[in-house]
């Protein structure tokens, strides 16, 4: 999901920055918009959940939200006498066509604390591979944390799986600064909707009962594997050999006739 780079400067506490987050993550197209921003309609117990936070610090965090506008405004309707519904938030819209990282939703509910916050602005720091080298030092002070601090949270990341540690060595065999990868999980309606056509399946089987050939064809492209019996690829791999000893031989008793070349 696409966060906008402000959010690490604007909220400086872990709950702020993520229920800013979890916000952000609700809005999809069937989401209604007026003139203050997005309106989104939820229960506290679910931002909660997604959080991983409890309903007391979701209050809170949304007064403080409310007080540094990333809220214009909040509103709860009856549903019925003397009974009242969901929660209703305007929220701002900042705007994420420039300027923004990618983020995992389990992270959220996965991290605690300064974690998401580390986990926020490796985010931000990855390039388009998710990739990037920057040293101990500089991640302290870019995130404004100890190096004790910080080197337990990469630690905590690097067994959650949320990023990698790729571990260089100078010429001279001494350790410098490594480089880290931030990991995607693509869903699997995801990864059905990019590589369903590419399917692998068998022809029909006329064409397998021909010599016990396994004939395979991948959709989608112009290229189609054929992998035919073992006997029949060893003698074309006898025949490709006795080709090139011949013209070796050839071009051997030609130097040695005195052509030139």
């Amino acid at each position: 999901m696409r966060i906008p780079n402000s959010f690490l400067t604007d909220f400086t506490s872990s709950a702020e920055l993520k229920l800013a987050c979890v916000f952000y993550g609700l809005i999809n197209k069937n989401t209604k918009k007026n003139l203050l921003g997005w309106e989104i309609t939820v229960k506290q117990s679910t931002l909660a959940a997604l959080c991983g936070l409890s309903e007391s610090t979701i209050k809170r965090t949304l007064k403080s939200l409310k007080g540094k506008g990333f809220i214009c405004s909040q509103k709860r309707s009856y549903v019925c006498e003397h009974r009242l519904g969901t929660y209703t938030y305007t929220i701002k819209e900042v705007p994420v066509n420039s300027g923004y990282f990618n983020i995992q939703k389990k992270a959220i509910k996965r991290l605690t604390g300064t974690s998401f916050t580390v986990y926020a602005h490796f985010c931000k720091l990855a390039d388009k591979h998710g990739k990037f080298f920057q040293s101990l030092n500089e991640l302290c002070a870019i995130i404004r944390i100890g190096k004790k601090e910080l080197t337990s949270i990469i630690a905590k990341l690097i067994k959650e799986k949320l990023i990698r540690r790729l571990r260089r060595m100078t010429r001279c065999g001494d350790y410098t600064d490594n480089i880290y990868f931030v990991t995607y999980f693509a869903g699997s309606l995801r990864i059905r909707a990019k590589f369903g056509k590419q399917r692998i399946k068998k022809v029909s089987p006329a064409d397998q009962n021909r010599g016990n050939n396994l004939v395979y064809r991948l959709e989608g492209t112009h290229k189609k594997l054929c992998i035919n019996s073992i006997q029949q690829f060893s003698v074309f791999v006898n025949t490709l050999l006795q080709k090139i000893q011949k013209k070796f031989v050839r071009r051997r008793y030609f130097i040695y006739a005195g052509g030139s070349g």
